[in-house]
């Protein structure tokens, strides 16, 4: 599992657009195929994501991914992470404060779920029915966002 955060320059572009919009970035992909770019970009708020704000980010970054990318030839796809999201980066874990999510550490066989309470390029803290806890990210072998009856969240 990858935990380094997106350091590309597509990434440093667009990001402080979106937040301007009042979105978080939970992902950004670029790929490059024979006739087309492709790009895909992963928006989050913690009221939900509808079809009116990829809608909105859409038609805000297309012309500077353009600019950008030195090409019409793009195309942008917005979505949102999806309730069950396999958090794929260490940088999503603070994105996503307050959420249930489920973790299987690289030493266990069963998962572990908690309400997040923060986390940074190091470690996410949890409140579990045990407690606080910090996790390690190198200890994560995976995590992803909770959203069944018995990953309600803990409060």
């Amino acid at each position: 599992m990858e935990w380094k955060i997106n350091e590309s320059e597509l990434y440093a572009e667009l990001e402080p657009v979106i937040r301007g919009l009042g979105y978080s970035v939970v992902e950004l992909s670029r790929q490059a195929t024979k006739n087309r770019l492709q790009i895909r970009v992963v928006i989050y708020h913690y009221k939900g994501i509808g079809l009116a704000d990829c809608e909105l980010v859409h038609k805000t970054i297309q012309p500077r991914i353009e600019l950008i990318e030195e090409s019409e030839d793009v195309y942008l796809e917005v979505t949102s992470p999806g309730v069950t999201r396999k958090i794929k980066n260490g940088t999503e874990f603070p994105i996503f404060i307050d959420r249930p999510v489920r973790i299987m550490m690289q030493d266990a066989d069963d998962w572990l779920s908690g309400t997040i309470l923060g986390g940074n390029e190091k470690e996410v803290q949890l409140l579990t029915k045990q407690g606080e806890i910090a996790i390690s990210l190198p200890d994560i072998k995976k995590a992803k966002l909770a959203f069944s009856q018995e990953d309600k969240k803990i409060k």
